[in-house]
Formats: structure tokens, C-alpha cells, sequence
């Protein structure tokens, strides 16, 4: 809204910050809500993409924090000259 926690008290009635709050309730906005529509996104696409022996993505695998990550094992210069090559 471009102003302060203060401003917005200042100048905001308690009828109108209801008003938002029932809205958000509603339909929540912000960064979570982007956040649980892009893991969305990317489950779709990993689904429509894997293969049938892999098992199905959910959202929550795209969601930070959300389940232990897997260790990611250090790439080295041969490993990558094995990728390059196929």
C-alpha cells in the first residue's frame, strides 16, 4: 500500500482493515499464495513430463522448506564431461 504500519493506522478505519481482512481470507494474496500457485504450476508440468515410472509430483515438492532435501552430490569436472557426452 506504500506506507507505514503507523500511516495506515492513522489513516485506515477499522471498518475498512475488516474489510481487507475478509477479502484475504477470501482469496489469500501475497507471497504465499504466489508461492502454493507456482508449485502447482510445477507439479503439472514435472507430471505431464516424467516418466511412468516415476512417481507423480505434488506441490508441496516445490514448496521451500516443506520436506528434507536431498543431499545434492558435488559435481566434479569429470562428472561433467560424462554428462557432455551423453
Amino acid at each position: 500500500m506504500g506506507r507505514t504500519v503507523e500511516e495506515l493506522g492513522d489513516t485506515m478505519s477499522a471498518q475498512e482493515y475488516l474489510g481487507h481482512l475478509e477479502d484475504y481470507q477470501r482469496e489469500p494474496w501475497g507471497s504465499r499464495a504466489v508461492v502454493a500457485m507456482l508449485a502447482q504450476v510445477c507439479a503439472i508440468l514435472c507430471n505431464v513430463n516424467r516418466g511412468r515410472d516415476v512417481p507423480p509430483f505434488t506441490p508441496s515438492d516445490f514448496l521451500p522448506g516443506r520436506k528434507e532435501a536431498e543431499p545434492v552430490k558435488p559435481t566434479t569436472f569429470s562428472d561433467l564431461i560424462d554428462t557432455l557426452k551423453g
